[in-house]
């Protein structure tokens, strides 16, 4: 499994453990089936659905990993659970729970010897809070009356044909006097989604977002903040072409999403790969200059709102498709963003700095000396860009 950004495939294979479990002893009685529930304390618990897939990682931050395609794929196992009461309840996870507290997964008994088969369940490393994004890794979470809420448990791909019984504590309910049992059939072989394409919107959360187009361009630059006195010449562009990713969110939701794409950082989560081999590296603007499209800090994409955005990457060598990686954390949302791009590589032209040589004010008239001089900064701000990227 791929990791964004500094991770290493190794750091998240060494956080999973898999846990063998025994299931143990006769059901009271016959398991329930898909969709049909069990009632205690008038909340209902059911398994929604149970698919085999590659899905995508979070860490504590939501921070989203990138698996490798055609690997690690997972069994999920989603249960469904309903607050019919008048009053809040709670649903306690048991992910982290040892082999007798959690949820787990087995064979019905064989008639003649009793045995079962015991499927492996997943249990990511607690310290790092691996999980899905369908998983909750709370302590608690808090049902509303009339609520319902999804909860993913993941285990090894099972190998066997045979009836399958899940046994579901009622401990995730606070009932701790009885074993829920569901029985399921071999799990659904669901394909991971693909890339979106470019001009398309991928939606997580209620949140848009919609690559309107892949240039290769010299980049306009502008000051972070403005400068302590005015400039004559206050603009630059990048020395040599850049790869502009042109982006919009629109919040759809009726919740505002916090945005900060940290344009001036190394910020884990923002990932650009050609050819699905090497990966681009995200291009920095130093000397307190941002692209002049480019969004600064933090801020709220209120509902119904939609906003632009511009993130710049060195250009590969060749003509090639990209994968453009988008961690949903950065928008606010749990899960990733990925669009499927074509780049075309190109000789843009150098841009024309004459309109900003004179503004038509008489003190911009300046002579040819000082005109130079300014130009000639104008061009060494652009330069000191271009080298902060590789720093």
């Amino acid at each position: 499994m791929k990791i964004s950004g500094k991770w290493t495939i190794a750091l998240l294979i060494a956080s999973m453990a898999f846990g063998f479990v025994g299931c143990k002893g006769e059901p009271p009685e016959p398991p329930r089936e898909v969709g049909q529930a069990d009632v205690l304390n008038k909340v209902e618990v059911s398994v929604s659905s149970f698919e085999v897939t590659t899905p995508d990682f979070l860490d504590g931050a939501n921070r989203a990993a990138r698996p490798a395609e055609g690997q690690d794929k997972v069994a999920i196992l989603r249960l469904k659970i309903k607050n019919n009461s008048g009053e809040e309840r709670q649903y306690k996870p048991l992910h982290l729970e040892g082999a007798k507290g959690r949820v787990q997964l087995c064979t019905d008994p064989n008639p003649d010897t009793g045995a079962r088969q015991n499927i492996k369940a997943i249990k990511f490393d607690a310290s790092n809070n691996y999980h899905t994004p369908g998983q909750h890794i709370e302590n608690v979470v808090k049902i509303a009356p009339g609520s319902e809420i999804y909860d993913d448990y993941l285990f090894e791909p099972p190998v066997t044909n045979e009836q399958l019984v899940v046994l579901v504590p009622g401990t995730i309910i606070g009932d701790n006097s009885k074993i829920m049992r569901f029985k399921v059939n071999k799990p659904v072989e669901v394909a991971a989604k693909p890339p979106t394409p470019q001009g398309t919107a991928a939606t997580l959360d209620g949140l848009d977002v919609k690559v309107t187009k892949v240039v290769h361009e010299y980049a306009e630059l502008d000051s972070v903040a403005p400068p302590a006195k005015p400039r004559k010449y206050p603009y630059a562009y990048t020395e040599k072409p850049v790869l502009a990713i042109y982006v919009t969110l629109t919040n759809n939701s009726t919740e505002g999403k916090s945005y900060e794409p940290s344009h001036g950082s190394d910020v884990v989560g923002v990932n650009l790969f050609f050819e699905k081999t090497s990966q681009q590296k995200r291009i920095k603007f130093g000397n307190g200059a941002k692209g002049k499209n480019q969004i600064q800090g933090k801020i709220s994409i209120e509902p119904g709102r939609t906003i632009s955005d511009v993130y710049y990457f060195e250009p590969p060598s060749s003509n090639g498709n990209l994968e453009f990686d988008l961690s949903g954390h950065i928008c606010g949302v749990r899960g990733i963003y990925r669009f499927d791009l074509a780049f075309s590589k190109s000789n843009p032209a150098a841009p024309d700095l004459e309109p900003y040589k004179s503004s038509g004010k008489p003190e911009d008239a300046a002579d040819e000396g000082g005109e130079e001089e300014d130009a000639a900064a104008t061009a060494d701000a652009a330069a000191d860009a271009d080298a902060e990227k590789d720093e």
